[in-house]
């Protein structure tokens, strides 16, 4: 009778500290589709770039936001069973689907804490996994809501296919000549997939081609260009 009163005690024990149980789901990478449409000029009007500058600029670019879940420690906590080391970085387990908040793991990846997507804290005590789900413990704080824990990871950047982007820069003047440089982007839009160096004396024409582009000189010197992009 003894070891069943104490069992009992024990019940009541774990019931006293802990509360709801959130219902969440495993931790998936969070997904964000961008699309920028760029053009720093207007056919027809006039324009002026100074030595280094874009003189056209135009573009379609589509990409996705992949969030992969990490997040890096603001500070060091130990609290109960919840131990995480400032400078390293931790994994989201779960997300609450009632309210997106992100349960993210320690040293010990049977115990968590509720944080936004920034890293906010959402619940002041630890979360561990019982019987019935995943729940917190009234016992264990670790801080107090509105706290920052973490900084998430930044999110990794995947370029469309179909993503393109060209440009042509400005180098300046030498006699009756004018400099410029094209670049065209593909995909991956950090890293040109084609690259010409140009030069056009005004002599013959102040109309110049670049590719489909047609671009009227209105005046240039060696340290900027007037002109009005005819065609692109």
């Amino acid at each position: 009778m003894k070891i069943h009163l104490a069992a009992v005690a024990l019940a009541i024990l774990n019931l006293a500290a802990c509360t709801t149980i959130p219902d969440i789901v495993r931790y998936s990478p969070k997904v964000e589709t961008r699309f920028e449409n760029i053009q720093n000029y207007r056919v027809g009007e006039p324009m002026r770039a100074y030595v280094g500058e874009k003189m056209v600029e135009n573009g379609a670019i589509k990409y996705s936001l992949v969030s992969e879940g990490q997040f890096h420690a603001l500070q060091s906590i130990s609290a109960g069973a919840y131990l995480i080391i400032e400078g390293k970085t931790y994994p989201a387990l779960f997300s609450d689907k009632a309210d997106g908040g992100v349960f993210v793991g320690g040293e010990r990846l049977s115990v968590g804490i509720k944080v936004d997507s920034d890293g906010y804290l959402m619940h002041p005590r630890m979360f561990y996994t019982n019987v019935g789900g995943w729940q917190d413990h009234t016992l264990v704080t670790v801080g107090k809501v509105g706290e920052r824990i973490f900084e998430p990871t930044p999110a990794n950047r995947k370029y469309s296919p179909d993503s393109y982007k060209y440009e042509v820069v400005y180098l300046g003047k030498s006699g009756d000549d004018i400099r410029a440089s094209y670049r065209e982007y593909k995909e991956d839009i950090a890293c040109p997939a084609f690259y010409q160096y140009l030069s056009y004396n005004l002599k013959s024409s102040d109309v110049i081609r670049i590719k489909h582009i047609r671009i009227q000189v209105i005046q240039a010197t060696n340290e900027e260009i007037e002109y009005v992009v005819l065609e692109d």
